[in-house]
Protein backbone atom coordinates (compact mmCIF):
# COMPACT_ATOMS: atom_id res chain seq x y z
CA UNK A 1 0.00 0.00 0.00
CA UNK A 2 1.02 3.72 0.08
CA UNK A 3 2.95 4.91 2.91
CA UNK A 4 1.96 7.55 4.86
CA UNK A 5 5.00 10.19 4.98
CA UNK A 6 7.07 10.92 8.14
CA UNK A 7 10.52 12.25 8.50
CA UNK A 8 11.83 9.33 9.43
CA UNK A 9 10.91 7.33 6.18
CA UNK A 10 13.68 6.34 4.02
CA UNK A 11 13.39 5.09 0.43
CA UNK A 12 14.68 2.01 -1.09
CA UNK A 13 15.74 1.03 -4.83
CA UNK A 14 12.65 -1.75 -5.11
CA UNK A 15 9.93 0.14 -4.14
CA UNK A 16 10.59 3.01 -7.13
CA UNK A 17 8.56 3.26 -9.93
CA UNK A 18 9.19 4.55 -13.27
CA UNK A 19 6.48 7.45 -14.78
CA UNK A 20 8.16 8.65 -18.68
CA UNK A 21 10.51 7.52 -20.34
CA UNK A 22 11.91 8.71 -23.03
CA UNK A 23 13.68 6.78 -26.08
CA UNK A 24 14.77 6.35 -29.56
CA UNK A 25 14.57 3.31 -32.20
CA UNK A 26 16.66 2.44 -34.57
CA UNK A 27 14.36 0.13 -36.71
CA UNK A 28 17.30 -0.22 -39.64
CA UNK A 29 17.26 1.30 -43.26
CA UNK A 30 14.27 0.46 -45.37
CA UNK A 31 14.74 -0.54 -48.85
CA UNK A 32 12.92 -0.08 -52.08
CA UNK A 33 11.77 2.39 -55.08
CA UNK A 34 10.55 5.91 -53.64
CA UNK A 35 6.89 5.23 -54.97
CA UNK A 36 7.27 1.72 -52.68
CA UNK A 37 8.63 3.67 -49.38
CA UNK A 38 5.83 6.05 -50.38
CA UNK A 39 3.30 3.20 -50.01
CA UNK A 40 4.86 2.03 -47.14
CA UNK A 41 3.93 5.17 -45.01
CA UNK A 42 0.68 4.77 -46.06
CA UNK A 43 0.32 1.19 -45.10
CA UNK A 44 1.06 1.97 -41.44
CA UNK A 45 -2.19 3.79 -41.35
CA UNK A 46 -5.31 1.58 -40.11
CA UNK A 47 -7.69 2.68 -43.09
CA UNK A 48 -7.29 1.30 -46.54
CA UNK A 49 -5.09 3.78 -48.67
CA UNK A 50 -5.54 4.28 -52.75
CA UNK A 51 -3.79 1.43 -54.01
CA UNK A 52 -4.11 -1.48 -51.42
CA UNK A 53 -6.98 -3.98 -52.50
CA UNK A 54 -9.41 -3.70 -49.80
CA UNK A 55 -9.75 -7.97 -48.98
CA UNK A 56 -5.66 -7.52 -48.12
CA UNK A 57 -5.69 -8.04 -44.04
CA UNK A 58 -5.71 -5.07 -41.72
CA UNK A 59 -3.13 -2.36 -42.37
CA UNK A 60 -0.72 -0.68 -39.18
CA UNK A 61 -3.02 0.05 -35.93
CA UNK A 62 -0.90 2.39 -34.25
CA UNK A 63 0.13 5.13 -36.82
CA UNK A 64 -1.97 8.26 -38.09
CA UNK A 65 -2.42 8.82 -41.58
CA UNK A 66 0.80 10.23 -43.84
CA UNK A 67 0.78 13.64 -45.13
CA UNK A 68 1.21 14.19 -48.80
CA UNK A 69 4.77 13.33 -50.01
CA UNK A 70 6.67 15.75 -51.27
CA UNK A 71 9.85 17.12 -51.02
CA UNK A 72 10.03 16.46 -47.74
CA UNK A 73 8.59 13.74 -45.72
CA UNK A 74 7.36 14.56 -42.57
CA UNK A 75 7.31 12.33 -39.39
CA UNK A 76 4.38 10.14 -39.32
CA UNK A 77 2.52 10.61 -35.51
CA UNK A 78 1.53 7.57 -33.19
CA UNK A 79 -2.15 8.01 -33.08
CA UNK A 80 -3.20 9.92 -29.70
CA UNK A 81 -7.23 10.15 -30.60
CA UNK A 82 -10.34 7.86 -31.61
CA UNK A 83 -9.61 6.90 -35.10
CA UNK A 84 -13.63 5.72 -36.38
CA UNK A 85 -12.59 3.99 -39.44
CA UNK A 86 -9.64 1.94 -37.73
CA UNK A 87 -9.69 -1.92 -36.24
CA UNK A 88 -8.79 -0.26 -33.01
CA UNK A 89 -10.98 2.64 -31.28
CA UNK A 90 -8.79 3.52 -28.88
CA UNK A 91 -5.07 4.85 -29.54
CA UNK A 92 -2.30 2.69 -27.73
CA UNK A 93 -0.86 3.34 -24.52
CA UNK A 94 1.99 5.34 -25.50
CA UNK A 95 3.26 7.95 -27.72
CA UNK A 96 6.21 9.38 -30.29
CA UNK A 97 6.61 9.72 -33.82
CA UNK A 98 8.38 7.85 -36.86
CA UNK A 99 11.07 9.49 -38.18
CA UNK A 100 12.59 8.97 -42.21
CA UNK A 101 15.72 9.62 -43.46
CA UNK A 102 16.44 11.09 -46.27
CA UNK A 103 16.17 9.19 -49.35
CA UNK A 104 19.17 8.20 -51.06
CA UNK A 105 20.69 5.46 -52.85
CA UNK A 106 24.68 4.44 -53.00
CA UNK A 107 25.04 4.00 -56.77
CA UNK A 108 22.76 3.77 -59.76
CA UNK A 109 21.53 -0.08 -59.37
CA UNK A 110 20.95 0.08 -55.92
CA UNK A 111 17.85 0.75 -54.34
CA UNK A 112 16.71 3.54 -52.41
CA UNK A 113 16.98 3.51 -48.64
CA UNK A 114 16.59 5.40 -45.92
CA UNK A 115 17.09 5.15 -42.00
CA UNK A 116 13.64 5.13 -39.80
CA UNK A 117 14.09 5.95 -36.15
CA UNK A 118 11.17 5.92 -34.10
CA UNK A 119 10.70 8.35 -31.16
CA UNK A 120 9.02 7.02 -28.49
CA UNK A 121 6.81 8.50 -25.19
CA UNK A 122 6.09 5.31 -23.01
CA UNK A 123 4.84 5.65 -19.54
CA UNK A 124 4.50 2.48 -17.08
CA UNK A 125 2.62 4.37 -14.73
CA UNK A 126 -0.08 4.97 -17.34
CA UNK A 127 0.01 1.61 -18.48
CA UNK A 128 -0.54 -0.42 -15.60
CA UNK A 129 -3.32 2.10 -14.51
CA UNK A 130 -5.81 0.32 -17.46
CA UNK A 131 -4.51 -2.73 -17.04
CA UNK A 132 -6.63 -5.52 -15.54
CA UNK A 133 -5.20 -7.77 -12.87
CA UNK A 134 -3.47 -9.78 -15.21
CA UNK A 135 -0.56 -8.70 -17.28
CA UNK A 136 -1.65 -10.42 -20.63
CA UNK A 137 -3.43 -7.74 -22.24
CA UNK A 138 -2.77 -5.53 -25.00
CA UNK A 139 -1.53 -2.37 -25.43
CA UNK A 140 -5.04 -1.13 -26.88
CA UNK A 141 -7.24 -2.31 -23.66
CA UNK A 142 -7.60 0.89 -22.53
CA UNK A 143 -10.68 2.88 -20.39
CA UNK A 144 -13.09 4.94 -22.01
CA UNK A 145 -11.15 7.84 -23.92
CA UNK A 146 -10.86 11.15 -22.66
CA UNK A 147 -11.55 10.48 -18.70
CA UNK A 148 -7.83 11.17 -17.54
CA UNK A 149 -8.18 12.98 -14.55
CA UNK A 150 -11.32 11.06 -13.53
CA UNK A 151 -11.22 10.43 -9.58
CA UNK A 152 -10.55 6.92 -7.96
CA UNK A 153 -13.06 4.82 -6.68
CA UNK A 154 -11.94 6.33 -3.32
CA UNK A 155 -12.23 9.79 -4.12
CA UNK A 156 -9.02 11.01 -4.45
CA UNK A 157 -8.23 12.76 -7.35
CA UNK A 158 -5.33 13.90 -9.61
CA UNK A 159 -4.40 17.67 -9.30
CA UNK A 160 -2.61 18.38 -12.78
CA UNK A 161 -5.44 16.53 -14.56
CA UNK A 162 -2.68 13.50 -15.57
CA UNK A 163 -4.21 9.59 -15.23
CA UNK A 164 -0.14 8.44 -14.61
CA UNK A 165 -0.91 7.67 -11.32
CA UNK A 166 -2.29 4.20 -9.43
CA UNK A 167 -5.26 3.82 -7.56
CA UNK A 168 -4.88 2.27 -3.90
CA UNK A 169 -7.96 0.21 -4.67
CA UNK A 170 -8.14 -1.29 -7.62
CA UNK A 171 -4.18 -1.30 -8.39
CA UNK A 172 -2.72 -2.53 -4.77
CA UNK A 173 -0.85 -5.43 -6.73
CA UNK A 174 1.29 -3.09 -9.04
CA UNK A 175 3.05 -1.61 -5.50
CA UNK A 176 4.51 -5.10 -4.91
CA UNK A 177 8.22 -4.53 -6.20
CA UNK A 178 8.41 -7.91 -8.39
CA UNK A 179 5.24 -6.94 -10.11
CA UNK A 180 5.99 -3.82 -10.81
CA UNK A 181 9.95 -4.94 -12.48
CA UNK A 182 7.79 -7.47 -14.58
CA UNK A 183 5.35 -4.39 -15.52
CA UNK A 184 7.89 -2.68 -16.91
CA UNK A 185 9.20 -5.41 -18.74
CA UNK A 186 5.82 -6.74 -20.13
CA UNK A 187 5.37 -2.92 -21.35
CA UNK A 188 8.72 -2.60 -23.18
CA UNK A 189 8.48 -5.52 -25.02
CA UNK A 190 4.61 -5.52 -25.90
CA UNK A 191 5.75 -1.83 -27.34
CA UNK A 192 8.55 -3.31 -29.60
CA UNK A 193 6.27 -5.89 -30.30
CA UNK A 194 3.82 -4.35 -31.69
CA UNK A 195 5.75 -1.83 -33.20
CA UNK A 196 7.72 -4.88 -35.28
CA UNK A 197 4.28 -6.39 -35.91
CA UNK A 198 3.12 -2.98 -38.42
CA UNK A 199 6.71 -2.60 -39.86
CA UNK A 200 6.18 -6.36 -41.14
CA UNK A 201 2.91 -5.49 -42.22
CA UNK A 202 3.56 -2.66 -44.01
CA UNK A 203 6.68 -3.57 -45.69
CA UNK A 204 4.65 -7.25 -47.02
CA UNK A 205 1.60 -4.56 -48.79
CA UNK A 206 4.29 -1.93 -49.90
CA UNK A 207 7.12 -4.78 -51.11
CA UNK A 208 9.79 -2.94 -49.38
CA UNK A 209 12.86 -4.76 -46.78
CA UNK A 210 14.44 -3.65 -43.84
CA UNK A 211 17.91 -4.47 -43.14
CA UNK A 212 18.95 -4.15 -39.76
CA UNK A 213 21.63 -1.45 -39.21
CA UNK A 214 25.11 -1.58 -36.58
CA UNK A 215 23.40 1.18 -34.65
CA UNK A 216 21.81 0.37 -31.20
CA UNK A 217 18.19 -0.77 -30.99
CA UNK A 218 17.19 1.71 -28.05
CA UNK A 219 18.68 4.89 -27.01
CA UNK A 220 17.72 6.15 -23.97
CA UNK A 221 17.12 10.13 -23.11
CA UNK A 222 15.12 10.90 -20.15
CA UNK A 223 14.31 8.57 -17.20
CA UNK A 224 11.66 9.55 -14.35
CA UNK A 225 11.80 7.36 -11.35
CA UNK A 226 9.88 8.24 -8.47
CA UNK A 227 8.40 7.47 -5.03
CA UNK A 228 4.96 8.52 -3.20
CA UNK A 229 3.61 8.75 0.14
CA UNK A 230 -0.12 9.61 1.22
CA UNK A 231 -0.38 13.10 3.40
CA UNK A 232 -3.78 14.34 4.37
CA UNK A 233 -2.25 17.69 2.89
CA UNK A 234 0.21 17.55 0.33
CA UNK A 235 0.08 21.16 -0.99
CA UNK A 236 1.12 22.38 2.54
CA UNK A 237 3.36 19.97 2.86
CA UNK A 238 5.24 20.62 -0.80
CA UNK A 239 4.92 24.56 0.61
CA UNK A 240 7.16 23.29 3.62
CA UNK A 241 9.52 21.84 1.70
CA UNK A 242 10.26 25.04 0.20
CA UNK A 243 11.24 26.35 3.37
CA UNK A 244 13.88 23.47 4.29
CA UNK A 245 15.03 22.97 0.69
CA UNK A 246 16.43 26.44 0.01
CA UNK A 247 20.15 25.39 -0.40
CA UNK A 248 19.25 22.21 -1.89
CA UNK A 249 21.34 21.54 -5.07
CA UNK A 250 24.67 22.62 -6.51
CA UNK A 251 22.83 25.22 -8.96
CA UNK A 252 19.80 26.76 -7.36
CA UNK A 253 16.25 25.43 -7.39
CA UNK A 254 13.20 26.52 -9.40
CA UNK A 255 9.46 27.08 -8.13
CA UNK A 256 6.71 27.21 -10.53
CA UNK A 257 2.85 25.95 -10.51
CA UNK A 258 2.09 23.71 -12.61
CA UNK A 259 -1.60 23.20 -13.60
CA UNK A 260 -2.58 23.62 -9.42
CA UNK A 261 0.18 22.77 -7.65
CA UNK A 262 3.42 24.34 -6.72
CA UNK A 263 6.75 22.00 -8.50
CA UNK A 264 9.74 22.21 -6.80
CA UNK A 265 12.79 21.66 -9.19
CA UNK A 266 15.96 21.61 -7.75
CA UNK A 267 19.33 20.61 -10.16
CA UNK A 268 21.12 18.34 -8.21
CA UNK A 269 23.74 16.95 -10.95
CA UNK A 270 24.80 17.21 -14.30
CA UNK A 271 21.41 16.34 -15.96
CA UNK A 272 19.51 15.22 -13.08
CA UNK A 273 16.67 16.99 -11.71
CA UNK A 274 14.83 16.21 -8.12
CA UNK A 275 11.04 17.65 -8.43
CA UNK A 276 8.75 17.79 -5.13
CA UNK A 277 4.86 17.99 -6.05
CA UNK A 278 1.41 16.96 -4.89
CA UNK A 279 0.29 14.52 -7.39
CA UNK A 280 -3.39 14.34 -6.12
CA UNK A 281 -5.34 15.67 -3.31
CA UNK A 282 -3.85 12.29 -0.80
CA UNK A 283 -0.50 12.03 -1.94
CA UNK A 284 3.03 13.93 -2.88
CA UNK A 285 5.38 12.28 -5.13
CA UNK A 286 9.44 12.57 -5.15
CA UNK A 287 10.90 12.00 -8.66
CA UNK A 288 13.87 12.02 -10.03
CA UNK A 289 14.78 13.06 -13.73
CA UNK A 290 17.68 11.66 -15.26
CA UNK A 291 18.61 13.60 -18.83
CA UNK A 292 20.80 11.02 -20.57
CA UNK A 293 21.60 13.38 -23.28
CA UNK A 294 25.35 12.93 -24.35
CA UNK A 295 26.11 16.66 -23.31
CA UNK A 296 24.91 16.20 -19.70
CA UNK A 297 25.45 12.77 -18.98
CA UNK A 298 24.41 11.78 -15.29
CA UNK A 299 28.08 10.80 -13.75
CA UNK A 300 26.32 7.54 -11.93
CA UNK A 301 24.72 6.31 -15.61
CA UNK A 302 27.88 5.41 -17.52
CA UNK A 303 25.44 3.97 -20.41
CA UNK A 304 22.53 5.14 -22.08
CA UNK A 305 22.14 2.74 -25.22
CA UNK A 306 21.50 -1.12 -25.43
CA UNK A 307 20.53 -3.88 -28.15
CA UNK A 308 18.24 -5.41 -26.01
CA UNK A 309 15.75 -5.55 -23.77
CA UNK A 310 17.69 -6.78 -20.83
CA UNK A 311 20.08 -4.18 -21.44
CA UNK A 312 17.29 -1.23 -21.42
CA UNK A 313 16.13 -2.81 -18.04
CA UNK A 314 19.64 -2.25 -16.93
CA UNK A 315 19.56 1.06 -17.61
CA UNK A 316 16.64 1.76 -16.30
CA UNK A 317 17.77 -0.17 -13.03
CA UNK A 318 20.69 1.82 -12.74
CA UNK A 319 18.76 5.14 -12.83
CA UNK A 320 16.77 3.76 -10.15
CA UNK A 321 19.63 3.07 -7.70
CA UNK A 322 20.82 7.12 -8.57
CA UNK A 323 17.59 8.30 -7.91
CA UNK A 324 17.70 6.42 -4.50
CA UNK A 325 20.61 8.48 -2.78
CA UNK A 326 19.07 11.73 -4.46
CA UNK A 327 15.93 11.55 -2.56
CA UNK A 328 17.53 10.13 0.45
CA UNK A 329 19.93 12.89 0.66
CA UNK A 330 16.44 15.61 0.37
CA UNK A 331 14.84 13.57 3.47
CA UNK A 332 18.19 13.74 5.53
CA UNK A 333 18.09 17.55 4.57
CA UNK A 334 14.39 17.88 5.83
CA UNK A 335 15.42 16.12 8.47
CA UNK A 336 17.76 18.10 9.96
CA UNK A 337 16.49 21.61 8.99
CA UNK A 338 13.39 19.81 11.29
CA UNK A 339 15.65 19.48 14.05
CA UNK A 340 17.01 22.68 14.08
CA UNK A 341 13.69 24.28 13.71
CA UNK A 342 11.89 22.35 16.35
CA UNK A 343 13.64 24.80 19.16
CA UNK A 344 12.87 27.99 17.77
CA UNK A 345 9.25 29.96 17.93
CA UNK A 346 7.04 29.81 15.52
CA UNK A 347 5.04 31.80 13.45
CA UNK A 348 1.78 32.01 16.48
CA UNK A 349 3.83 32.45 19.07
CA UNK A 350 5.45 35.57 17.58
CA UNK A 351 2.05 36.92 16.52
CA UNK A 352 0.77 36.78 19.85
CA UNK A 353 3.98 38.03 21.40
CA UNK A 354 3.75 41.59 18.80
CA UNK A 355 0.55 42.02 20.68
CA UNK A 356 1.26 42.20 23.98
CA UNK A 357 4.58 44.51 23.50
CA UNK A 358 2.68 46.75 21.11
CA UNK A 359 -0.68 47.03 22.77
CA UNK A 360 -2.53 48.58 20.05
CA UNK A 361 -4.76 45.90 17.64
CA UNK A 362 -4.08 47.65 14.37
CA UNK A 363 -0.54 48.97 14.76
CA UNK A 364 0.21 44.51 15.84
CA UNK A 365 -1.90 43.40 13.09
CA UNK A 366 0.28 46.17 10.13
CA UNK A 367 3.37 44.83 12.03
CA UNK A 368 2.21 41.34 11.52
CA UNK A 369 1.43 41.97 7.44
CA UNK A 370 4.78 44.06 6.91
CA UNK A 371 6.88 40.94 8.04
CA UNK A 372 4.78 38.95 6.19
CA UNK A 373 5.09 40.77 2.62
CA UNK A 374 8.46 42.58 3.10
CA UNK A 375 10.55 40.70 6.10
CA UNK A 376 11.45 44.42 7.43
CA UNK A 377 10.33 47.47 9.00
CA UNK A 378 11.56 50.77 8.22
CA UNK A 379 11.24 52.96 11.18
CA UNK A 380 10.36 56.89 11.24
CA UNK A 381 11.27 59.15 14.04
CA UNK A 382 8.47 61.52 13.03
CA UNK A 383 6.09 58.68 14.30
CA UNK A 384 6.57 58.47 18.58
CA UNK A 385 4.22 55.43 18.54
CA UNK A 386 5.49 53.41 15.54
CA UNK A 387 8.95 54.18 16.92
CA UNK A 388 8.20 53.13 20.71
CA UNK A 389 6.54 49.93 19.22
CA UNK A 390 10.08 49.25 17.62
CA UNK A 391 11.87 49.95 20.27
CA UNK A 392 9.84 48.21 22.61
CA UNK A 393 10.14 44.46 20.00
CA UNK A 394 14.18 45.32 20.18
CA UNK A 395 14.21 45.18 24.17
CA UNK A 396 12.48 41.84 24.05
CA UNK A 397 14.73 40.61 21.64
CA UNK A 398 12.25 40.10 18.67
CA UNK A 399 13.82 42.70 16.79
CA UNK A 400 17.17 44.14 15.56
CA UNK A 401 18.62 46.78 13.67
CA UNK A 402 20.58 46.53 10.70
CA UNK A 403 22.66 49.38 10.26
CA UNK A 404 23.26 48.61 6.51
CA UNK A 405 19.73 48.27 5.10
CA UNK A 406 18.46 50.68 7.80
CA UNK A 407 15.53 48.92 8.97
CA UNK A 408 14.36 46.72 11.91
CA UNK A 409 14.14 42.70 10.68
CA UNK A 410 13.41 39.59 12.94
CA UNK A 411 16.06 38.41 15.28
CA UNK A 412 17.88 35.02 15.11
CA UNK A 413 15.60 32.95 17.45
CA UNK A 414 12.85 34.54 15.86
CA UNK A 415 13.99 34.10 12.08
CA UNK A 416 12.49 30.59 11.63
CA UNK A 417 8.82 32.00 12.80
CA UNK A 418 9.15 35.05 10.03
CA UNK A 419 10.18 32.63 7.40
CA UNK A 420 6.54 30.72 8.29
CA UNK A 421 5.04 33.70 8.20
CA UNK A 422 6.04 34.47 4.57
CA UNK A 423 4.45 31.40 3.96
CA UNK A 424 1.54 32.13 4.35
CA UNK A 425 -0.72 32.43 0.75
CA UNK A 426 -3.10 34.86 2.50
CA UNK A 427 -2.72 38.54 3.91
CA UNK A 428 -3.71 39.16 7.51
CA UNK A 429 -7.12 41.06 7.91
CA UNK A 430 -5.94 44.50 7.85
CA UNK A 431 -9.25 46.88 9.04
CA UNK A 432 -10.61 49.09 6.05
CA UNK A 433 -9.42 51.87 8.13
CA UNK A 434 -5.92 50.93 8.50
CA UNK A 435 -5.71 50.21 4.36
CA UNK A 436 -2.48 51.05 3.29
CA UNK A 437 -2.07 53.21 0.20
CA UNK A 438 -0.26 51.65 -2.65
CA UNK A 439 4.17 52.48 -2.76
CA UNK A 440 4.84 55.47 -4.62
CA UNK A 441 7.55 55.24 -7.79
CA UNK A 442 10.86 56.12 -6.54
CA UNK A 443 10.82 58.70 -8.61
CA UNK A 444 8.01 60.57 -6.32
CA UNK A 445 10.44 59.91 -3.05
CA UNK A 446 11.07 63.02 -1.35
CA UNK A 447 14.89 64.45 -1.14
CA UNK A 448 16.67 63.47 2.43
CA UNK A 449 17.12 67.07 2.82
CA UNK A 450 13.30 68.13 2.42
CA UNK A 451 11.78 68.35 5.88
CA UNK A 452 8.22 66.12 6.96
CA UNK A 453 4.99 67.55 6.14
CA UNK A 454 3.51 68.83 9.30
CA UNK A 455 0.01 66.92 10.26
CA UNK A 456 -2.83 68.19 9.45
CA UNK A 457 -5.05 69.38 12.10
CA UNK A 458 -7.63 67.41 13.40
CA UNK A 459 -11.56 67.96 12.22
CA UNK A 460 -13.17 69.07 14.67
CA UNK A 461 -16.03 66.74 17.31
CA UNK A 462 -19.33 67.20 15.64
CA UNK A 463 -20.48 64.82 18.56
CA UNK A 464 -19.91 65.75 22.37
CA UNK A 465 -20.93 62.81 23.36
CA UNK A 466 -18.46 60.50 21.47
CA UNK A 467 -14.89 60.41 22.20
CA UNK A 468 -13.17 63.62 20.54
CA UNK A 469 -10.39 63.04 17.49
CA UNK A 470 -10.95 59.51 17.40
CA UNK A 471 -11.25 59.79 13.48
CA UNK A 472 -8.37 62.10 13.78
CA UNK A 473 -6.21 59.34 15.57
CA UNK A 474 -6.74 56.99 12.46
CA UNK A 475 -5.93 59.29 10.08
CA UNK A 476 -2.83 59.96 11.89
CA UNK A 477 -2.61 55.89 12.10
CA UNK A 478 -2.40 55.53 7.99
CA UNK A 479 -0.07 58.89 7.42
CA UNK A 480 2.11 57.78 9.54
CA UNK A 481 2.54 54.55 7.92
CA UNK A 482 1.92 55.58 4.52
CA UNK A 483 5.30 58.02 5.58
CA UNK A 484 6.80 54.47 6.91
CA UNK A 485 6.13 52.46 3.34
CA UNK A 486 7.57 55.79 1.05
CA UNK A 487 10.73 56.87 3.41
Amino acid sequence: MLPYFSLDQTVVAETARQDRILFTMNLGKLEGSTHQIDRFRKALHPVPADGFPETLPSHGCIFNRPEQPGAYRAPQLIRSIRDAYGIHDEPPLFAGELKYGQYYRPSMDDPTRSKLRLSLNCNPTRYARFCPPSLNVSLFAREPFGNKAEPAWDGESSLDFNDNWLPKGTHTDYYNPERWKRNVFTYLSQVKSAIQQDISTANLLAGTSLSQGEDPLFVFHLIETYWEFESANPIGLVHTFKLMLKEFGFSGRETAYEKNCLVLKFNVGSGVILCIYAKTDRRVRFEVRHQLSSRARPSGIMKRTCKTLAGAMKIIMGCRADAVTLVNNALQTIRSKQSVSSSHINETLLIVKIGRIVKNDNLAVMFVELLRSRGAICPNNSVPTLHKALRGLQRHGIMKWCQINKHYILTDEYAYAGQQLASRAVPMFVPPEMQMPPVRPASSYPRRNRQPTEPQPEAPATDTNREPSSPAKVRRSRDAISRLLWD
